[in-house]
């Protein structure tokens, strides 16, 4: 190999940009051209939107009691972050899809990026496109507004990473401990 081939393949930005052009050109295309009659697997998928409609208008109640369910926080962060989505593009089904998109992307630059550096490179890609053409069912949960599935994989991918970071480092700081705490 010269060493244009080399930088190439050994660079993680070059090749996680490429992941990135693909993992949203497939599921954009998934979410244009699915069906809208299978376009909410769940039928709850309506409240994460009430949710961020409700965090733009500055809702009547404490944000805790816009909860979808009384032990998970999940339909919170997916409606902060679906109320960004519907500033950006207006109260539609395609901004709330975009939330869920979101983690799910999140998780797969977390687990990219502790797969390259604690394993292999070859891992790293593999898992990207394992992850990108995945079953069916990971596809749909990739893209559903439940504030279950999209998030504990950000965050378990993410506890993953720094767990591992804050194991490599010699004198890891504090604050390396405190972003674990928070993310488990």
């Amino acid at each position: 190999l010269n060493s244009t081939q080399h930088s190439f393949r050994s660079n993680p930005w070059i090749i996680f940009s490429g992941i990135t052009l693909l993992y949203f050109s497939t599921h954009l295309l998934y979410l244009t051209f699915l069906h809208p009659a299978y376009l909410f697997a769940f039928g709850e998928e309506y409240i994460r939107g009430t949710i961020a409609k409700e965090i733009i208008r500055g809702g009547s109640f404490p944000i805790f009691a816009y909860r979808a369910d009384d032990y998970a926080g999940g339909s919170l962060i997916l409606g902060y972050l679906a109320s960004l989505y519907f500033r950006l593009l207006g109260p539609t089904a395609f901004a709330l899809k975009l939330a869920p998109l979101t983690m799910f992307y999140g998780a797969l630059a977390a687990w990219f990026a502790m797969l390259w550096r604690h394993a292999s490179h070859r891992a790293a890609v593999l898992f990207a496109l394992l992850f990108i053409f995945g079953p069916p069912a990971l596809l749909r949960y990739s893209v559903t507004a439940m504030g279950f599935h999209s998030e504990s994989m950000f965050f378990s991918a993410a506890a993953m990473a720094l767990f591992f970071e804050v194991r490599d480092r010699s004198a890891a700081s504090w604050g390396w401990y405190a972003l674990l705490g928070f993310v488990i």
